[in-house]
């Protein structure tokens, strides 16, 4: 499994705090093990898979269509993203006065 962390770390590396790793709650983010004592550990896998959630969630995904999204296999991940970048620019970027330039580039 390489190297594990608890969940302060995990939570510490990410940005994130120890409540959000409680998405595995919903079967978006599964520990990857568990102490002897029965204490969550994370790897360095999980952490790929957190920032996936913490993007999709941040473009306006529902966590109940993010678990969906992660347990396909046929899903072109980056198009989904891609889509909802242009629809976000179509509807919601002229409300905010942000252009295809803005959001890519984090400026407005």
């Amino acid at each position: 499994m390489g190297r594990t962390y608890k969940p302060n770390e995990f939570a510490k590396r990410a940005g994130v705090t120890v409540r959000a790793l409680h998405y595995d709650r919903l079967g978006s983010l599964k520990p990857s093990g568990r102490t002897d004592a029965g204490y969550r550990v994370y790897s360095d896998h999980d952490f790929v898979r957190l920032e996936q959630i913490v993007a999709l969630k941040f473009i306006g995904f529902p966590l109940s269509q993010i678990r969906d999204l992660l347990h396909r296999k046929d899903l072109d991940l980056a198009g989904r993203v891609a889509r909802a970048l242009w629809d976000f620019e179509i509807v919601g970027a002229p409300f905010f006065g942000v252009g295809r330039a803005g959001l890519l580039s984090g400026s407005s």
